[in-house]
């Protein structure tokens, strides 16, 4: 034990008999799942602000102890704990590591409060080498809204691990209903949704920099959105039907320092993905596409960022915008250059020969229906009336636009993955005469 430990020790045996118990406060609740069906708002007791508050109201005792200003002298002369404010603000502060250390070793009894002096000093041990870290271990997590695993894990890469949630961990991550806020419609869907996403984040820490630990937190929670986001369009990609990311949540890195809890954006879908095993390759080969890896090239990755935007449209007139643009991309490119003159023809032509390859439809019908849905965006987008839309429906034998948007989409879908087959230099779009070639073939 070093003589900052044990003044801390005898500091907090002195501190131990000033604290006074409470009860544990009110923290609002969480909604429980009781059945696949049916919730609970149930209460939540949170101890460790209860010791807070048992903190707080001793504190102008505990500041006048002799113990206190010889620990906190002995602390701030300490050569990890003198710069460590620099870079961690109030956190690194001496009063708050005292608070840190009394939430996680105190317990409420009865009639006094107990703190573990072992425990506590092993936390202040691990505080302060955090500080003292290059490199920083984060673990995040998300929950894959819409997204049901048929398995219990799946390993993805970049270290991602799918996980099927039991019914009890599912309520254990229940965010907390404050008492004083309304109740989100996300925090009550949440429960229902028992696919969770994991990944392990090894973050450098500047310690040059002033708030070096704020900054690699904020790194870390950069580096799993980012992360996070190609699962979620992986999974869009390689499924039909929706899916959303839950909030995002972060632990490791210096334990002291909280982390926010970032906010669900859109809806909240019900679960109409369903994903095992066998699905594992078709997923690889989307987080591939979609994160600018071997198998993709520049013009198949501007196509799937607008397939992307579609793919989470809730209006079907904005999807099938997203959706012909996605099309574009790839049907009105030749040899690498945009195609200039005959846009409609070529794009029913083209979608017609590389949807033949892909063996999903006959040319007639695929030419028919491309250049119905091409010809439909145009009234669209040009301001035409609903009768002169319904009219360039009806030419490609769509009954209404949610129809055209599910071709596009199953089609655009399906000849990304036999792309993702071929060579890029040897894709229809870029290889010199590909289009010729592919209709001759």
């Amino acid at each position: 034990m070093t003589t900052l430990e044990a003044k801390i020790a005898a500091l907090l045996a002195e501190v131990e008999k000033l604290l006074e118990p409470t009860v544990d406060v009110d923290q609002g609740g969480r909604w429980i799942l009781i059945s696949e069906s049916q919730q609970q708002l149930r209460p939540v007791r949170d101890g460790r602000a209860a010791l807070t508050y048992s903190y707080a109201r001793a504190s102008q005792a505990i500041s006048k102890l002799r113990s206190y200003s010889d620990a906190k002298q002995a602390f701030e002369r300490d050569s990890v704990f003198a710069d460590a404010k620099r870079k961690a603000g109030y956190w690194a502060t001496f009063e708050a590591v005292l608070q840190h250390l009394i939430r996680s070793s105190g317990r409420m009894r009865r009639h006094n409060v107990f703190l573990d002096s072992s425990k506590a000093l092993e936390v202040f041990r691990s505080l302060r080498s955090a500080f003292t870290q290059k490199d920083l271990q984060y673990q995040a997590s998300v929950r894959l809204m819409g997204v049901k695993l048929r398995c219990k894990q799946l390993t993805l890469p970049d270290r991602v691990t799918f996980h099927r949630l039991t019914r009890r961990e599912r309520n254990a991550r229940q965010p907390v209903v404050l008492p004083y806020l309304l109740s989100g419609w996300e925090d009550q869907g949440l429960v229902f949704h028992s696919t969770e996403a994991r990944v392990p984040l090894t973050i450098p820490v500047d310690h040059t920099q002033d708030g070096a630990f704020f900054k690699a937190q904020n790194d870390a929670q950069q580096v799993a959105g980012e992360i996070f986001a190609r699962v979620l369009h992986a999974i869009l990609l390689a499924s039909s039907g929706a899916a959303q990311l839950g909030a995002m949540d972060l632990s490791g890195g210096v334990q002291q320092i909280p982390v926010g809890r970032s906010l669900v954006r859109g809806y909240v879908p019900g679960v109409s993905i369903r994903i095992g095993r066998s699905d594992l390759r078709r997923i690889e080969t989307a987080y591939d596409l979609v994160s600018g890896g071997p198998v993709a090239d520049r013009v198949l990755g501007r196509s799937l960022h607008r397939f992307l935007l579609g793919r989470q449209r809730m209006d079907q007139t904005d999807r099938l915008v997203d959706l012909v643009i996605a099309w574009e991309a790839i049907l009105l490119t030749q040899e690498g250059n945009p195609i200039a003159q005959e846009l409609s023809y070529r794009f029913g032509i083209n979608g017609a020969a590389i949807l033949r390859a892909a063996r999903l439809s006959g040319a007639e019908e695929a030419y028919r229906k491309m250049r119905a849905a091409y010809s439909t965006r145009s009234w669209v987008v040009h301001g035409g009336d609903d009768q002169q839309r319904d009219k360039a429906l009806q030419a490609g034998q769509f009954a209404n636009l949610q129809e055209l948007c599910d071709f596009l989409e199953q089609g655009f879908r399906d000849v990304a993955f036999w792309l993702a087959k071929q060579e890029p230099r040897d894709r229809p779009y870029h290889a010199t005469g590909g289009w010729e070639r592919l209709l001759w073939s």
